[in-house]
């Protein structure tokens, strides 16, 4: 969930830029900001053509919520960011303190005079084409490595479709996805979290490897893939299992993106495409905000919506079937069987 910090004349700035305006008012019904009950009073007291936050409340219906304790927390300790994921943070602060907040702990994160609009708005869109070698996932993902990031969730559940001893299709994608995702450097204290939920069993095709085996081989691989630490979650919710209908759509997500694969995320094996189809990322706010269409962000709410339904059933029913494990290290009940533990994902945890 897109949750906002910021300066009274940050906010201002917003108000007056269009499209931050229309983001606020279509998306947006609380903003925390650095200022006094009595300063915020006046914005929503006084005439519309005092100030353009006024306008701003006024026309998104907006509550202007007096933050000034929360937000010298966060000053105070970087880390805190942390449990707002999606959150966006425009204050008073030295320009090379937001710039280093941002590149450790993965949020947008800048001083209150440079706000420019254009956050939150790339996108890129690519056709594959069986067999070619023009495309690859570090290629295509190569903008999305390098905007800050701090969470990562993939749902396929045909993601190791057919995958055994030999045929490595899905985690060779798998760990090339990652790659090309995951910031170069992260918080040394803080985990990045990564959740996969994928299905060990369906009507079409299902994973060869036995969950403890695939779980243990993954998060070895993921841990390789940096230095810093990561929270690596693998779920699989079978076909005749509850909500399996939710994990349908094939989407990643992170903190502040939507990737979407038209036919399969084994889409490429090495540098050639392994089928014809349209991949394409987006972030929160590319669509959907000067123009008819639906912004990106609705889709990313929908599925975080989805895989906490999952998740509050895979707790309260512990005959689910659901299998879960962190790190590499399966869930257990008394009789040494796999089952469901409490996501931390910290999308999930803190929509």
């Amino acid at each position: 969930m897109i949750t906002l910090f910021v300066s009274l004349k940050a906010l201002e700035t917003m108000s007056l830029t269009d499209r931050w305006n229309r983001i606020l008012c279509k998306e947006v019904k609380e903003i925390n900001v650095y200022a006094s009950n009595n300063e915020l009073c006046n914005y929503q007291m006084e005439e519309a053509d005092i100030s353009p936050i006024v306008n701003l409340v006024k026309d998104g219906d907006i509550t202007l919520n007096s933050s000034i304790d929360m937000i010298n927390e966060l000053i105070e300790d970087h880390s805190k960011v942390l449990n707002y994921p999606s959150g966006i943070f425009f204050l008073n602060i030295p320009q090379n303190t937001a710039t280093d907040i941002q590149q450790k702990y993965g949020v947008i994160c800048k001083n209150e005079n440079d706000i420019d609009g254009n956050e939150l708005s790339d996108e890129r869109e690519i056709s594959c084409a069986n067999g070619e070698i023009d495309h690859s996932w570090s290629e295509f993902l190569e903008d999305v490595k390098k905007a800050p990031t701090n969470s990562l969730i993939i749902n396929d559940r045909y993601f190791f479709a057919n995958d055994d001893e030999k045929n490595r299709d899905g985690r060779a994608n798998l760990i090339e996805i990652l790659n090309s995702i995951l910031p170069l450097s992260f918080s040394a204290v803080d985990p990045y979290h990564i959740l996969l939920i994928y299905s060990q069993q369906n009507n079409k095709t299902k994973c060869r490897l036995q969950f403890q085996k695939l779980s243990k081989e993954l998060a070895k691989a993921v841990e390789g893939l940096r230095k810093y630490p990561i929270e690596f979650e693998l779920l699989s919710v079978s076909e005749n299992q509850a909500n399996y209908e939710l994990t349908h759509n094939r989407r990643i997500i992170t903190n502040y993106h939507v990737i979407r694969a038209e036919h399969k995320f084994q889409a490429f094996q090495g540098d050639k495409c392994k089928c014809t189809q349209v991949l394409n990322w987006s972030m929160l706010f590319s669509k959907g905000v000067l123009e008819k269409s639906d912004a990106p962000y609705k889709s990313h709410k929908l599925l975080i919506a989805d895989l906490c339904t999952i998740a509050n059933y895979g707790k309260e029913h512990s005959t689910s079937g659901y299998c879960y494990s962190m790190n590499g290290f399966p869930a257990r009940n008394e009789n040494k069987d796999i089952i469901f533990s409490a996501i931390k994902n910290r999308l999930i945890v803190n929509q």
